[in-house]
């Protein structure tokens, strides 16, 4: 009962406390230990409480992440920051600010001149890439994603041009190892981290799949659900709760509904996007989402994932599955190409630096090496 009261205390008076005292002492002593902190995407921090008068509880009072009450915090899938609030038994608040991003850039695997390769490279601005390791073997269109302190490398097609099962992991970027394997062998899937597990969604091999599966483990993994329509090359995406699987490829042509689904098993028609086009990438800046890239240079941009307006579109020739990173300023277009593109917002596009060769269908991410 007294954690009841505790939880009823953040909703009515967290949010003015707020907004004077953003971080630290909340009075009488109480404070969380750490006041600040920058953690990984979708990675852990134990968060504790200090002075007043416990028992305490703990909450999510702006931006995105998940708290329990004892204070074990588990960041989102996307950079950006969260405001946790715990309040004591005698109602006073206090505040801590966690930032989720990475420290580095890496951009892992892609297709060099028509064929796969294996290279691992890394940068701390966009402008000067360097190679830093190897996947265990080479592969484009795979999936890449931050959990747990790990970088992960799903699926993707291998230099024969056959689609594989391969979950690899790793903590630096340079040393790999074998985690397990997908239900099966797939290339261009959809892939994201979402109520504290591994995702995907769809992908090709020999034909479009619209099966959905989860795993907590990247080993073991459990059929959810099914997407209405068979398709790859979609991006998958999750927020505030519910997971978003944005367009593809299916046997008739390119898909540009939006789905959302509150648990991976039944999913509704969310929105339209307004670019038909597969080979596209997409990724969060702030509150925007940018999808684009492909075999064109449009680039489009949604705060809700339902409604899609068209931006300032990419300088240059047109970019095959390039890789989308916020680097916690800007919005980076990697891969597709030789050159390193970079928006605030997707308004104007800048050229920032340069890979060492163009290469397409790469996977990308933000990551600090533990």
């Amino acid at each position: 009962m007294l954690r009841i009261l505790i939880v009823a205390a953040l909703a009515s008076a967290g949010c003015g406390r707020i907004g004077y005292d953003p971080v630290g002492d909340g009075g009488d002593g109480l404070a969380i230990d750490p006041p600040r902190a920058t953690i990984n995407l979708s990675s852990a921090l134990q968060l504790t409480a200090r002075g007043g008068a416990p028992p305490y509880g703990f909450a999510v009072t702006a931006g995105d992440g998940e708290v329990d009450l004892d204070g074990a915090f588990v960041a989102p899938a996307r950079v950006g920051a969260t405001v946790v609030t715990v309040a004591d038994a005698a109602g006073a608040l206090a505040t801590a600010t966690i930032t989720h991003r990475g420290a580095r850039l890496f951009v892992l695997g892609g297709q060099v001149a028509g064929a796969a390769i294996d290279e691992v490279l890394a940068s701390d601005d966009g402008v000067t890439w360097t190679l830093v390791g190897h996947l265990p073997a080479p592969r484009d269109s795979g999936a890449a994603l931050v959990w747990n302190d790990r970088l992960y490398y799903l699926g993707g097609i291998d230099a024969g041009g056959a689609s594989q099962d391969n979950v690899w992991a790793s903590t630096d970027g340079v040393a790999w190892t074998v985690v397990g394997a997908l239900p099966n062998r797939a290339g261009s899937l959809g892939a994201t981290v979402h109520g504290r597990a591994l995702w995907i969604a769809g992908g090709y091999e020999a034909g479009s799949y619209d099966q959905v599966y989860r795993s907590t483990d990247g080993a073991a993994w459990t059929q959810v659900g099914q997407l209405p329509t068979a398709r790859h090359e979609l991006d998958l995406l999750s927020t505030g709760g519910s997971l978003f699987a944005l367009g593809g490829h299916d046997a008739a042509g390119f898909l540009t509904d939006v789905l959302v689904s509150s648990d991976g098993a039944t999913w509704a028609r969310h929105g339209d996007l307004t670019i038909a086009q597969d080979f596209a990438s997409a990724a969060w800046r702030g509150p925007y989402v940018l999808r684009g890239g492909g075999f064109g240079v449009a680039i489009e941009r949604s705060t809700d994932l339902a409604t899609w307006a068209p931006v300032a579109p990419l300088p240059g020739a047109p970019r095959e599955a390039p890789g989308m990173i916020d680097d916690g300023t800007r919005l980076l277009v990697v891969g597709g190409g030789a050159a390193v593109l970079a928006t605030v917002d997707g308004d104007a596009w800048m050229t920032i630096g340069a890979l060492p060769d163009a290469r397409a269908r790469v996977a990308a991410v933000t990551f600090t090496p533990r």
